[in-house]
Order: structure tokens, then sequence, then C-alpha cells
């Protein structure tokens, strides 16, 4: 008798926390941000700074310090600052397309991604020889990003617009010492 309840309510919790999971991988509180800016610099030149990791400490003002390799499948680990807080986070490198694109989802706790998740993708897109689009935007999901998603389309939008800025300036001095 006692380990048929106690069966029932280990059942219960795990099928709460199931359902939980469920909610926050599907579009229950979706938030997007999107931002862009032109960089006079050719492709090669933009991904050399979007991939080269161990620079971001020199020059990139959101990402203040990020551990691994721009490789698909490798797993990142990453300093924030966002609103002046330094966060730590961690993401798993989804595509790594060399002169196109950058993307990585995190965290890679599949329980933390109950509450809060994001896919935030770095996109060159090539204008002319020396001219390209970047895209810096991000998908935010989980249970959390409700609550938050003000601060994520403000704040968050803000930062990856000085990131933008930053990716431009060492793109274009990248190109100039070239």
């Amino acid at each position: 008798m006692l380990l048929t309840v106690a069966t029932m309510i280990v059942g219960s919790v795990i099928s709460v926390l199931a359902s939980a999971w469920v909610a926050g991988q599907m579009l229950v509180g979706w938030v997007d941000v999107y931002t862009e800016i032109e960089v006079d610099a050719p492709k090669e030149r933009v991904w050399a700074a979007i991939s080269d990791f161990d620079a971001y400490a020199s020059w990139n003002p959101l990402m203040i310090e990020v551990r691994g390799k721009a490789e698909a499948g490798q797993r990142m680990d990453w300093t924030s600052r966002i609103a002046g807080a330094d966060r730590p986070y961690d993401a798993k490198i989804d595509k790594a397309e060399p002169y196109r694109e950058l993307s990585w989802t995190g965290p890679i706790s599949s329980l933390g991604r109950v509450l809060f998740w994001g896919t935030h993708s770095l996109i060159v897109e090539e204008l002319g020889p020396r001219r390209v689009r970047f895209i810096n935007k991000e998908r935010f999901g989980g249970l959390m990003s409700i609550p938050y998603g003000s601060f994520l389309r403000t704040g968050v939008r803000d930062a990856y617009d000085r990131m933008n800025a930053a990716v431009k300036l060492r793109a274009e001095q990248l190109a100039r010492a070239q």
C-alpha cells in the first residue's frame, strides 16, 4: 500500500515536470529580439571577428568572456554583461557555417530550458564584395520569458545593438589591417 502511494506521488511529480518542460519548449512566452547593422568589410573579416572567441574580451561589450570553439556540436561557456550585470551562460553550437552563420542554443541543461532558453544567431549576409549586413537575433522561450519579456525586448536589444556596433568596428579594423 505504501509503495503504491509512493509510486503514485513519484508518477505525479514526473508528470508535472514533463508538462512544464513541454510548456517551456513550446510557443509559450516566445520573445524575439532582432537587430542588424551594415558593415564596410568583406564577409571573411566579419566572420573572423565573430568566430574568434578568444578575442571577444578585447572588443565585445556584451559577451565579455567566451570559452569554446566556433564549431557545430561544441559547447561554449560565456559571461554576458547586460545592464551592468555579469551573468554566466552555456550553450551548444548548432551551426558554424563560415562567412554565413554562427548559432547556438542554451542552456545545455534540459531542466534549465523549462524556465528559460534562447536560440541565438549571428548571421552574415553579403551585400557586395566589401559590405555585409550583420544580423544579431535571438528567440527566447521558457516559462520565465513571460515575466521578462519587456526586459528582453529593450535591455537585451540595446545590448545587441552595442555588440553590433562593436562587430562593425572590429571587422572594419581587421579589413583595414589586411
